[in-house]
């Protein structure tokens, strides 16, 4: 099976090694072909989502879907990147930087969607895959690793709810692009089990094979936006919004206090 083998291993320290050489080349150069060379990747990351029912075998014949949108939290991050590189404030940097890296090593290292999947079957979904997640991770981390951005440590605030906000455009994005007839596989279902049927990040609710941590989320989530409340669904977002954005902002208190490590103990310090 492809999870766990010499061949998932490779991938994974293929786009380290990548990001680790692009960063060894370019810290070597201007800030101008610095930022031209981000920009290009991640200008390829977004016209690869956008045309990958002309790019790829499985998607050919589809047409514009859903899954050339921003439907899920990785593929908003890779249609925003190069807006928000170019562009964005402190917050929005903040947010695309962290859980651009955070989703993109993730998926690499963990690639749910291939557990049990023979290596011989990957085919194209693969290079795919590994291709927006690798380039998602890279083009998160060389803004960091080149100076572009420079986090404070008291903006770890930002994280959780910026993670929070991408929800809230997934949703946005899912609801408008369902209602257009644009997600193939749930034709002739309701809008809420179209919905739930996609469930990026567990927004919809939670997923019935983690069990034990959905137990521990409900413990911070009110009743009311629970699947046991009076309407026996799940508040899109809104049911596990408190765990998920003290869990997130804990875990960037302590990356930010470490990234800024410096003017974090002289206020501690001072104060």
């Amino acid at each position: 099976m492809y999870f766990g083998s010499v061949f998932h291993l490779g991938s994974v320290v293929l786009v380290l090694a990548v990001t680790a050489a692009l960063w060894q080349i370019l810290r070597r150069t201007n800030v101008k072909i610095q930022s031209i060379t981000i920009l290009c990747l991640m200008a390829v990351n977004v016209l690869q989502h956008f045309l990958k029912f002309f790019l790829y075998p499985q998607y050919r014949g589809m047409g514009f879907t859903l899954y050339c949108t921003a439907y899920n939290v990785c593929a908003s991050l890779i249609i925003a990147s190069p807006f928000v590189f170019l562009w964005g404030n402190r917050f929005f940097k903040n947010t695309l930087y962290f859980i651009g890296l955070a989703a993109g090593i993730g998926a690499v290292v963990f690639p749910y969607w291939f557990f049990g999947t023979p290596v011989r079957e990957l085919g194209w979904q693969y290079f795919r895959f590994y291709l927006c997640h690798g380039l998602l991770f890279i083009s998160s981390m060389l803004p960091l690793l080149l100076g572009f951005h420079q986090p404070r440590h008291q903006d770890f605030w930002q994280v959780g709810l910026g993670f929070l906000l991408i929800l809230c455009v997934v949703l946005l994005n899912n609801v408008i692009f369902m209602t257009l007839g644009l997600y193939p596989e749930g034709a002739g279902q309701a809008l809420y089990e179209q919905l739930v049927s996609v469930n990026p990040c567990m927004m919809m609710g939670p997923k019935e094979n983690m069990a034990w941590f959905n137990r521990i989320l409900e413990l911070f989530s009110p009743s009311v936006f629970l699947g046991h409340n009076a309407s026996g669904l799940y508040a899109p977002i809104l049911w596990y919004a408190i765990p998920v954005y003290l869990g997130i902002s804990l875990a960037a208190f302590v990356v930010f206090a470490l990234l800024d490590w410096r003017n974090f103990r002289y206020n501690w310090k001072k104060h």
